[in-house]
């Protein structure tokens, strides 16, 4: 029986956890049968019967004594500038190697994930919870399902400020090795994305801020995409990212058909725009986040003046193409853009919804199709790795699509959409997994691959687009014009709110200039 003090603990810092340990006679068993049985030396400890066999998860003779060895032996081999910043423990046992690490590395904050709710279960009905340094506990999660998993890593990578030391349960990697694989290589995918926006927050972090402040006016005056009234144009209709992949002149004429026949809504990402405009095909909305600039990325549309072809951009996107660009607009709120999350709301006192930033305009536009309620959500052009030596579609002005010697020689293969496999490079590879790693947020909606000769994307089966056609895309579902009467329906935001957010900003202004003398004072 779970401790009244581990019950408040939990029930007062994670509620999440509690919920799920009530809930747990309503999940799936876990494979085999774990219990409580005592060591040698009358420690507790924890074991499970698998296959008519009995496995230990700690030492059968003295768990304490071999969770410290482990520890001391990682802290003795990684000296006194280590550099970590966190711990992140997988799995937790009955928590001897956490009081362990938590004891050789004092200074780090820590989080836990234990995969299997019973074992979290049994471990709070035997041992304390303030036996740990609570005050660095930062964050905890048991295995409920691969998108409360998603959702918790994504988070967990939000707040990431440095390298983490993963301390894995050893007995997890016996006993569940494809369970621990699966997790390690997600681990690993939302690291490698967490180290690209760290990178990324520290070169923009100005620019986006300068970019919000900006861009503020045009959020005011054009309709937020995400509103409910614009996202019936497009729930349960199938759409197509087209990106400027090097397969992407393979499928222009489909592409063409698709258009022609209002087959599903076309989303250009960034440069993909130019291979379409190129073969006199305009889609159904142009999408742009870069905070840099971006009018060369439109000069077509710019230089004919379309006025057809709506474009959807980031609220932090460098403000330069506004002036110039000829049709329509629509926005999406950036996590990055502290200055819309702080003023804007609705008049229903809602909040828009959130896109968070990503190392491609693809994978943001993969988030803004899910969040639309698109299905399915098909991907062209998005090869995320060389092909018949080239990186980009050709037609496409201020890009070199040709494979240069330097990036042979760093070209490394990967799984190819046909199981063979093709060379690509550390960029493509690292956006590659990011898209596997937005998709998993997602389970149970629809992504399909249509690049030919790309990448294998996990999440997202490969499929012809003549197939897709033939399969998906049997009536007409755009609504022409579709941007006009989502502007003409959209939620405005609240003109009050935003007076009221910057009174209240003006007065921490003041109370901020007030604390700052008294430090003066003082130091």
């Amino acid at each position: 029986m779970i401790s009244t003090e581990n019950a408040d603990i939990i029930k007062t810092r994670f509620p999440g956890v509690w919920q799920a340990l009530e809930e747990l006679d309503e999940l799936p068993a876990t494979s085999g049968l774990f219990a409580i049985t005592t060591a040698k030396n009358g420690q507790p400890t924890l074991s499970l019967t698998k296959d008519d066999k009995t496995y230990y998860l700690h030492s059968a003779y003295n768990p304490e004594e071999e969770a410290g060895r482990l520890a001391a032996r990682i802290r003795e081999e990684l000296g006194e500038a280590h550099g970590y910043k966190h711990l992140f423990f997988y799995g937790v046992g009955l928590g001897y190697q956490i009081e362990a690490f938590t004891r050789a590395f004092p200074d780090l904050p820590f989080t836990v994930y234990e995969p299997h709710p019973e074992v979290f279960r049994y471990y709070l009905a035997t041992k304390p919870l303030s036996v740990l340094p609570l005050q660095d506990l930062e964050g905890l999660h048991v295995g409920q399902s691969p998108a409360a998993t998603a959702r918790f890593l994504a988070e967990y990578a939000a707040r990431l400020q440095g390298e983490t030391l993963f301390v894995a349960l050893p007995a997890y990697e016996r006993l569940f090795p494809e369970e621990f694989k699966e997790f390690a290589a997600v681990f690993r995918d939302v690291l490698a994305g967490a180290r690209t926006a760290l990178r990324t927050t520290y070169a923009y972090e100005k620019k986006w801020t300068l970019n919000s402040l900006a861009n503020f006016q045009q959020l005011l005056k054009t309709p937020n995409i995400l509103d409910n009234t614009v996202k019936k144009h497009f729930h349960g209709k199938p759409a197509l990212i087209v990106a400027a992949g090097p397969s992407v002149h393979e499928e222009i004429e489909k592409i063409r058909y698709i258009k022609e026949n209002g087959l599903a809504y076309i989303f250009s990402v960034g440069s993909g725009i130019n291979p379409l405009l190129n073969a006199g095909i305009h889609p159904d909305a142009a999408c742009t986040y870069d905070p840099k600039k971006n009018i060369f990325v439109f000069r077509k549309v710019i230089d004919k003046k379309i006025t057809t072809i709506p474009l959807v951009f980031g609220s932090s996107v460098g403000p330069d193409i506004f002036p110039d660009y000829p049709g329509p607009m629509l926005h999406m709120i950036m996590d990055q853009d502290t200055v819309a999350r702080f003023f804007l709301r609705f008049a229903n006192a809602e909040e828009p919804e959130i896109i968070q930033d990503a190392p491609t305009i693809a994978i943001v536009t993969l988030q803004l199709l899910a969040k639309l309620g698109v299905e399915p959500v098909i991907f062209a052009g998005q090869n995320l790795a060389y092909k018949d030596g080239l990186v980009y579609a050709e037609g496409i002005p201020y890009y070199n699509p040709k494979l240069t010697e330097k990036k042979q020689k760093a070209a490394f293969l990967v799984e190819d959409v046909y199981g063979g496999q093709v060379y690509t490079n550390e960029g493509l590879d690292m956006m590659r997994r990011n898209m596997e790693y937005f998709i998993s947020r997602y389970p149970g909606r629809e992504f399909i691959n249509t690049t030919k000769g790309g990448a294998k994307i996990k999440g997202a089966a490969f499929q012809p687009l003549e197939q897709v056609i033939k399969e998906h895309l049997t009536t007409c579902v755009v609504e022409k014009d579709w941007w006009v009467r989502a502007t003409e329906t959209a939620a405005v935001y609240d003109r009050g709110y935003i007076r009221r957010q910057l009174a209240r900003m003006n007065g921490e202004l003041v109370e901020m200039k007030g604390l700052l003398r008294k430090f003066e004072e003082n130091f």
